[in-house]
């Protein structure tokens, strides 16, 4: 599957290197059934520094379009989110949304206008996007993509507060594919960030090559499906600017049933990252992960996690 954007180049191998792990914190999410309506989300993480605890009340009127959120959190005050979509013809679909209540006042406000042109161009479709009010961040986006069994391209256009011109693009055809994410300032002329890649997306195996950070930053990112229980990821890093070695990852997750999973990396530093994840019930998660230190045996346990999911 070729990517949306140039965010999403390599993002199959580092969910599977970094999902999972989490340490500092002890999590713990309870939510209603998603049939429910309103459907309520309690969320609660201990840290070392201070307790977040937060009640998100979600409201979803799919025959009108509408969507409310409203969340009550301990360090922040009472805001609620709006998104409202209309799919006013098969081929137009507009949608608004907005985050009200935020600190001091009105955070956001987006609209978005799809529209999309099967009947002349099979696959293509515009989109046009407006966001207000947000904190130095008022920007307008047009994007256009264009997707069948032949090719798939992505290719976004954004104008932001600040006179920087954003371009993010990605190309392919079947299963490979190239991108890049440039951005241009206006009133002096400039690129203040280039990034490129390329990559193959297969069913079994996924390649991405990147450069960032004005091609001073260069990885390789691989991962395999090796069998039905077993996938398996490697990550190289190279920083020309940096003085340290490259970094280099290597992970795997191991379906060891229907409700657990075992996941596992090591770095070249000698680190290794533990994380176990069992389902006692279909609507109960326990994650449990570890980080440990193969080169101080003094101290061996350097990092603990825990997450809690609770469904009703």
């Amino acid at each position: 599957m070729i990517p949306n954007s140039y965010a999403g180049i390599g993002k199959a191998t580092t969910n599977l290197l970094d999902k999972s792990y989490h340490f500092g914190s002890v999590k713990v999410s309870v939510q209603e059934d998603s049939n429910k309506n309103p459907k309520r989300v309690y969320n609660h993480e201990l840290k070392a520094s201070n307790f977040v605890s937060s009640v998100r009340e979600i409201v979803n009127d799919k025959p009108s379009g509408l969507k409310l959120t409203q969340q009550w959190t301990n360090n922040k005050p009472f805001h609620i989110d709006i998104d409202i979509k209309r799919q006013q013809t098969k081929a137009l679909k507009i949608t608004g949304s907005g985050s009200l209540f935020e600190n001091d006042g009105p955070r956001n406000l987006n609209t978005s206008i799809e529209y999309q042109l099967d009947s002349y161009i099979p696959g293509f479709k515009m989109t046009c996007k407006q966001k207000w009010l947000s904190k130095n961040d008022d920007s307008i986006s047009i994007g256009a993509s264009l997707k069948n069994k032949f090719t798939s391209s992505v290719i976004t256009i954004k104008r932001s507060q600040n006179s920087i011109l954003q371009l993010d693009s990605v190309m392919g055809i079947n299963a490979v594919y190239i991108g890049g994410d440039l951005n241009y300032r206006l009133y002096d002329s400039k690129f203040v960030k280039y990034n490129f890649g390329l990559g193959y997306s297969g069913i079994q195996n996924n390649i991405s090559i990147l450069t960032t950070d004005k091609l001073t930053r260069y990885s390789l990112l691989c991962s395999r499906k090796v069998n039905s229980t077993l996938d398996c990821a490697f990550k190289f890093v190279y920083n020309s600017k940096s003085s340290k070695s490259p970094n280099v990852e290597l992970g795997a997750n191991l379906s060891l049933d229907k409700r657990s999973s075992l996941k596992c990396k090591i770095n070249n530093h000698l680190e290794v990252l533990i994380s176990y994840t069992h389902h006692l019930y279909p609507s109960v998660l326990v994650n449990i992960c570890t980080g440990l230190s193969i080169d101080n045996f003094h101290h061996p346990i350097q990092k603990l996690g825990m997450k809690f999911e609770f469904e009703m």
